[in-house]
């Protein structure tokens, strides 16, 4: 590889703000999308009483990938936006029974 190298002065602030703004472009470039909107999560007593199930079943579920847990340390806890989108698939499942 024939590299040609280039001498230039620059200050050392503008050195460091070059080297900012690539690395600030790199990380940016590498991280999937943060979303905007802070995630609320709801623990296994309170999915179990928004889904009217026995924390058995919640359980079943999130081992079948009904629904999704996230473990936070030692505890398992579900995303409110993924538990409503699983409620209202079951509610037309229960209306017709």
């Amino acid at each position: 590889m024939n590299e040609e190298i280039i001498l230039h002065s620059t200050t050392m602030d503008d050195l460091k703000q070059i080297i900012c703004e690539a690395v600030k472009e790199e990380i940016r470039r590498s991280l999937p999308a943060i979303p905007t909107e802070p995630t609320e999560f709801l623990t296994r007593k309170e999915v179990c009483e928004l889904l009217h199930v026995s924390s058995v079943t919640l359980n079943i579920w999130t081992k079948k990938g009904i629904v999704n847990g996230y473990k936070f340390n030692s505890r398992i806890r579900y995303r409110r936006s993924e538990i409503e989108a699983v409620t209202n698939q079951i509610k037309p499942t229960l209306n017709n029974q």
